[in-house]
Formats: structure tokens, sequence, C-alpha cells
């Protein structure tokens, strides 16, 4: 499938119905409409003013969407290069580039180097790494280990429901879960345990 085949819309905020321009490189699989409809619903509040990390950024809905509902800054991560075109294409379209930045590289890898600065943390951090990997545990281990989260944050992680989540690192407790087909929503928040 070229992007041209698949080129999904913002499903809510300032830009809700336009199309992402970049479109979906066929090896990468987007969080669905329905699904991002149910993040901006769930984190509808948090959204505005914050600052968010999207691990594993795939085409980018995720933080096209969190910039459309208000979000002050968005920070993407995608190693796949078509990926990494399609994003580019994606937020050159759109209104405010300057609230966005794509890094190019590896998540796992961003995670390990610590926030440099409290400025650096994140109010809402968002992985969706492929659903047979491990990457997500991995994720929510460097993210408590490290800090990245700011007072009040929360990591959500999608995943496939056939998939069992295992428990929290130390430093993160489940804060809630939602389900939508296929598809799994689970909310993290800090706890004391990993300050």
């Amino acid at each position: 499938m070229s992007p041209r085949d698949h080129r999904p819309r913002i499903t809510g905020g300032k830009w809700k119905g336009r199309i992402l321009q970049g479109g979906v490189p066929g090896n990468i699989r987007p969080t669905s409409s329905r699904v991002r409809e149910a993040i901006g619903s769930i984190l509808s509040s948090r959204l505005v003013d914050s600052h968010v990390l999207d691990l594993f950024g795939g085409a980018g809905t995720v933080s096209l969407e969190a910039m459309s509902r208000g979000a002050a800054f968005v920070v993407t991560i995608e190693k796949n290069r078509h990926a990494q075109n399609a994003i580019r294409k994606s937020i050159d379209g759109l209104d405010d580039p300057e609230k966005f930045s794509l890094i190019r590289g590896d998540a796992l890898g961003f995670l390990r180097k610590g926030p440099t600065a409290d400025a650096d943390r994140f109010d809402i951090i968002f992985a969706d790494p492929p659903y047979q990997s491990d990457l997500y545990q991995k994720a929510l281990e460097l993210v408590a280990r490290k800090g990245w989260l700011r007072d009040n944050g929360v990591v959500m992680v999608e995943h496939a429901t056939r998939i069992p989540m295992s428990q929290p690192p130390p430093g993160l407790a489940i804060n809630g879960t939602h389900r939508y087909g296929d598809t799994c929503l689970v909310i993290y928040e800090a706890t004391s345990e990993g300050t």
C-alpha cells in the first residue's frame, strides 16, 4: 500500500477532518481513528498546554492529534526512514510546525539518556511499539528509572488485547485500562516508589 492509499484524518481539535498528507507507509500500523478519538477523550483536559512525547511515532497520527487538541509541544521519535518522511510531510502541511520536533532514531536510546533538565520532562508519554515486541516494557522501565514524567504526568501504552501486559515497573502504577476491539490502552502514573 502506498502512502497515498491510506491518508488518515485528524479526529479532533483545531485541525479536525484534515488529511495527513504524508499518509501511512505500508510497513507501519497506525493507531486507528477510533482509538485516536478515545485517546483524545481520555486525555482531553491533560492535552491542553502539555508537553507530549510520542515514542515509536509511526506515521505521526497520535502526535498530530495531540497538537490539534492543544498540546504546547510534541516530540516524536521514529527510526523508520519512510515513516519519518511521512511524518515530516504531514507536519509541513499544518500550522504551528515550531511546536513539533521529530527525532530520527531509536526510542529506547533516547530514553536511556534521561532528561537533562526539568524542562525536558513530559506531561504525557505515548508508547505504541510493534505489538509483537517487548519494547513497551523496556520503555516503561526507562521512563520510570530515568524520571521522564513531570509531576502528575501519565504514560499511555497501546497494545493488542491478545497480548498480556506484564506488571508495571517500580515507579509506575496502572491508573486505567480501556479496550477498543483488538486494541487496549493502559494508562500509567508515577508512584513515590520510583523517586
